[in-house]
């Protein structure tokens, strides 16, 4: 449909908000970028953020303490290659005779 007086397409005020609303989400800082933003948790800017580790260093050492030689270097180089999970399933037998519960 065209407005009589100009060549100009009609629009409405619901097509101008649909527009609005995408241009926020297109430019919201909750979206992720990237592919590897989408790996990486969501963090809102302007907030500080910590890490925390559950299990403690003394937990982690006793794990790695547990594993035999072969495991453990096949767990630092499937860490250092990127494969988190992976490395994590040498673990979980370990976890698991602690009472920790895996889905690995």
């Amino acid at each position: 449909m065209h407005n009589i007086t100009t060549n100009e397409p009609q629009r409405t005020e619901h097509i101008d908000q649909v527009q609005k609303r995408n241009a926020r989400i297109i430019s919201s800082a909750a979206l992720p970028k990237t592919n590897d933003a989408v790996a990486d948790p969501l963090k809102i800017q302007g907030i500080v953020y910590h890490a925390i580790n559950f299990n403690g260093f003394a937990f982690s050492r006793m794990l790695l303490a547990q594993l035999s030689w072969m495991e453990f270097f096949r767990l630092i180089g499937l860490m250092i290659l990127g494969y988190r999970k992976a490395a994590i399933k040498i673990l979980s037998p370990y976890m698991e005779a602690m009472g920790v519960k895996t889905k690995a």
